[in-house]
């Protein structure tokens, strides 16, 4: 981490509330006040009914954070003391207990795409871009912007949740849901066999009436946990299952932020943009 770097606000792009969550956020404010657009709350708008439940999570969750507080008006940036252009405004605001600034353009002088836009706002005010989007960082940097990823800017120990450790409320669910429904798979497995030896027990050790009823037992109780409790979740249990969790998303408050997945992170670049 250059010190450089360090000197810079932070401004993010969408990919870091989005993926990272607020406890990425948390992490890069450490380092120096943080920044997003409106442009960025644009797209966030835009994933609040994402058909990937996650990312929809994340985004209701990001606006659900940011709107317990009006906020701060202020009229310098804070580190760099750099006036704001007549164009601009920029409230500090809390992403929970977070500070994160909010800095609003109207109109942008680039008519190009969103990730145009941002890039502007970086150069225009001599910020860090942080980014997890590739392209976003490939295109800032060719414009003369200090764009880097978080493992540029964080500390080794403060990205663990690059590495897929973490997971959003909703995959914990699904995963503890997983882990149930495997212990009761395991468990009928285990009454079988305990039927199947007792019968082959009482076939050997008492008569055979008792032995027969043991092994009949064992095969019909094998059956059972076939075709009612250890077959896999339906098509319709799966979205039914799916609709549930998002509904206890939506109402549940959650003090942790939801984090990203390895899958998440592979598939960022079609998610984002």
């Amino acid at each position: 981490m250059s010190t450089e770097t360090t000197k810079r606000n932070i401004l993010v792009d969408t990919s870091i509330p989005l993926e990272g969550g607020e406890e990425v956020i948390a992490k890069l404010e450490k380092v120096a006040p943080v920044f997003v657009t409106d442009i960025v709350l644009q797209e966030l708008d835009g994933h609040k009914n994402n058909a990937n439940s996650s990312v929809a999570y994340r985004a209701r969750e990001f606006f659900r954070r940011m709107g317990n507080s009006n906020g701060i008006s202020l009229d310098v940036l804070p580190l760099s003391g750099m006036r704001l252009e007549k164009t601009d405004t920029l409230r500090k605001m809390f992403l929970g207990s977070i500070p994160l600034h909010v800095l609003v353009r109207k109109p942008y002088k680039s008519r190009d795409i969103n990730d145009s836009k941002i890039i502007e706002i970086a150069k225009d005010y001599n910020m860090t871009l942080v980014t997890l989007d590739t392209a976003q960082r490939v295109r800032g940097l060719s414009d003369g912007v200090n764009a880097v990823t978080l493992e540029a800017i964080l500390p080794q120990e403060e990205r663990s949740f690059t590495q897929g450790e973490a997971m959003s409320e909703i995959e914990k669910l699904m995963k503890k849901t997983e882990m149930e429904n495997q212990n009761k798979a395991d468990s009928n497995v285990g009454a079988f066999i305990g039927f199947l030896l007792f019968g082959i027990l009482c076939l050997f050790v008492a008569n055979n009436v008792f032995g027969i009823f043991g092994l009949i037992s064992g095969v019909i109780l094998l059956f059972v946990c076939i075709a009612f409790v250890a077959k896999p979740m339906s098509k319709k249990e799966f979205e039914d299952f799916r609709r549930k969790n998002q509904k206890l998303s939506e109402s549940t408050d959650f003090d942790k932020s939801a984090t990203v997945s390895t899958l998440d992170l592979n598939l960022r670049s079609d998610i984002v943009r």
